[in-house]
């Protein structure tokens, strides 16, 4: 028999979608026949880049400084099918302003349907005291509508736009009623000729009042090969195709509403990276909502 806390079960719900990561999915399933609905804003601001592992101004080819932001809006849906199975799906619109003049790329944003599976629970009665939570999950990516290739914006993508296929585990352990971490390692392979990519996070939250939270987590991707910026077999057309990497960190607050309700605000920046943009800053918020 599982015993979840209201907090608990409010987290997981928040955890579905963290800001800025290429992966999504909390360790912790819902239940049988517990649901969860959650709104996501994303805005993020990329005034450098990394080309190879040289930072660099933002700079477009008329030597303006070439101020790149971009919006992202998302709906996302978890149910659980029983205690040790769960379904997510995610779907949204995203908005590239590529700053200068240069252009605006905007669309559906990919599409992400997702299952969860339990292999061990921290929460079974015959857990011992330091059993964690490993569940295994399996994730396809749909590209969306948003355009990549043909318009002037140098290295600009609003996305991989690309289906893809993800595969890997998450971890979580509550440690006491105020504090727990949480992990994950995947790897995830795309269409087109895109790298293949290993992809890890670690975080921890805890509590400040009974209802009020906060998390802080980092997550890096690693693409396993492509060119760089402007290097050997680079192009425009394919900047998705481009030796990405990058490390995010993350922080947030969320505050738990008796009715089910949740809502979170977090705030992060790119520290590290190759053939990407640095994201400085990284602002997002999400509205959740759990029921039966």
């Amino acid at each position: 028999m599982k015993i979840y806390s209201r907090l608990l079960v409010g987290f997981a719900a928040l955890l579905l979608y963290p800001v800025g990561q290429a992966t999504a999915q909390s360790p912790w399933l819902p239940g049988e026949g517990n649901k969860s609905v959650f709104f996501d804003y994303t805005y993020e601001e990329i005034p450098e880049y990394w080309k190879g592992s040289a930072l660099r101004p933002n700079i477009d080819r008329g030597g303006r400084f070439n101020h790149l932001t971009q919006q992202t809006f998302t709906f996302g849906y978890e149910q659980g099918l029983s205690d040790e199975l769960a379904l997510d799906v995610s779907v949204g619109y995203t908005r590239l302003n590529a700053g200068g003049g240069v252009g605006i790329a905007n669309g559906m944003d990919d599409t992400r349907v997702g299952i969860r599976y339990a292999l061990i629970d921290e929460f079974a009665e015959d857990a011992g005291d330091w059993t964690p939570t490993v569940t295994w999950f399996s994730r396809l990516t749909m590209p969306g509508s948003y355009p990549q290739e043909g318009y002037d914006t140098h290295f600009c993508s609003a996305g991989d736009k690309a289906w893809g296929f993800e595969n890997g585990f998450r971890l979580g352990k509550v440690i006491n009623d105020w504090f727990g971490v949480y992990g994950s390692l995947s790897y995830a392979v795309k269409e087109g000729g895109q790298p293949e990519e290993i992809n890890s996070s670690f975080g921890m939250y805890g509590s400040i009042t009974d209802r009020l939270t906060f998390t802080a987590d980092i997550g890096h991707q690693h693409a396993l090969g492509g060119p760089d910026f402007f290097g050997p077999g680079w192009s425009k057309e394919s900047t998705a195709r481009s030796k990405e990497r990058f490390t995010n960190v993350v922080g947030g607050l969320n505050y738990f509403f008796e009715s089910g309700l949740a809502l979170s605000l977090r705030y992060g920046e790119t520290i590290d990276g190759e053939n990407t943009g640095k994201k400085d800053p990284l602002v997002a918020s999400t509205i959740s909502y759990s029921f039966r």
